[in-house]
């Protein structure tokens, strides 16, 4: 089977004195902790999941779409968890999902995993405002070209571009028997 996209981020590097907390190059924050997130479109196993150190939290199983978990930066803890049904929800679940986008604080650090899809077959791509509202907050290049059950796992920081970390996996082509 193919493999899924994992983001990854280590907050920590050691120096002389100890443990240190990491920069990015913008001045912009970046977490304490460990962080992975994990996205599986539906070729690639349909699941998402969360690891924070070690504490991985999986994505509930009709999670379909657009998975977003927010952290404390400081404490590394999630203070927020939205799901987005775009895959069937259509351009409702894409404009709440930009109006969330849209209303996070400067420097909100968010973790977003795709489950199945965030799109139809019909409709394989994502709503223009959605991908400008993802570029605009996070500086998102491979969200623009994200297809019907592709994976996407990225961390990201709000008004702080480039991302972190952002992996897209194209989904198989699938082949159609008459």
């Amino acid at each position: 089977p193919p493999a899924v996209r994992r983001a990854q981020l280590r907050g920590l590097a050691s120096n002389a004195s100890g443990l240190r907390r990491l920069q990015s190059s913008s001045g912009c924050p970046v977490p304490w902790c460990s962080i992975a997130v994990m996205s599986g479109g539906y070729y690639a196993g349909n699941k998402c999941s969360f690891t924070i150190d070690s504490t991985e939290t999986e994505c509930p199983s009709n999670a379909y779409g657009f998975n977003l978990r927010v952290l404390d930066a400081d404490g590394c803890s999630i203070v927020d968890a939205q799901h987005f049904n775009t895959h069937s929800g259509g351009s409702a679940a894409s404009n709440a999902m930009k109006t969330y986008v849209e209303g996070l604080h400067p420097g909100t650090l968010v973790l977003v995993a795709v489950k199945d899809a965030t799109s139809t077959e019909a409709q394989p791509e994502l709503t223009a405002e959605l991908r400008a509202a993802m570029a605009d907050a996070f500086g998102t290049q491979e969200l623009a070209n994200l297809g019907w059950r592709e994976s996407y796992a990225a961390i990201l920081v709000k008004d702080c571009p480039p991302p972190l970390d952002e992996e897209r996996l194209l989904a198989p082509a699938t082949r159609r028997v008459p």
